[in-house]
């Protein structure tokens, strides 16, 4: 990821608990929606550490199970989807946005008890207008409980610097320039 200079979110979205979802100094934004309607607010995801190839946050699992009482799939695909999305808009830098193209996840134990469960995020591939994540989440007693893969389109919104006003170009007809014949002259 990107060293760049960080942006202080002045009204950080705060969890359930009460803490910030996106900390200070982490260089990103959340853009005009009110922080409340994030999902992330909802579900408590917090981002705890980043750092050049490394994202981590975590998801309480009060407030996010299932009818049985385990911790629900789809709490887990928003942590993933969160994580990944944030660590391809820190790589990606000022000047563009980032849009979930796939997202699969596949489950490894069930998650029942107190707590959190951690999500750690790697790139896996770091292209010009895809990035694809790993995201590997394991609970309170160490086990992998998911491993989640994101892949997601980067749209770099920054224009090209403005061209100087002036004089269109050469006055005149335009000629076009033969092609080269292969011969040397």
């Amino acid at each position: 990821m990107r060293s760049q200079e960080p942006t202080v979110v002045e009204t950080p979205a705060r969890t359930r608990a009460g803490a910030p979802v996106v900390p200070p100094g982490l260089p990103i934004r959340l853009g005009s929606l009110d922080p409340a309607e994030l999902v992330t607010s909802t579900l408590g995801v917090r981002i705890t550490e980043w750092r050049t190839g490394r994202l981590v946050g975590t998801l309480p699992l009060a407030g996010n199970r299932d009818r049985y009482g385990r911790l629900d799939g789809a709490a887990l695909a928003v942590l993933a989807e969160t994580l990944g999305s944030v660590a391809a808009a820190l790589d990606l830098g000022e000047g563009g946005i980032v849009l979930g193209q796939e997202l699969s996840l596949a489950h490894h134990e069930e998650v029942t008890g107190e707590g959190s469960v951690t999500g750690v995020c790697t790139p896996l591939h770091r292209g010009e207008d895809v990035a694809t994540y790993e995201v590997h989440v394991t609970d309170t007693h160490a086990r992998r409980v998911c491993t989640a893969r994101l892949t997601c389109t980067l749209r770099r919104t920054a224009r090209p610097p403005a061209r100087p006003a002036g004089p269109p170009g050469p006055a005149g007809p335009v000629t076009e320039t033969p092609a080269p014949t292969g011969r040397k002259v």
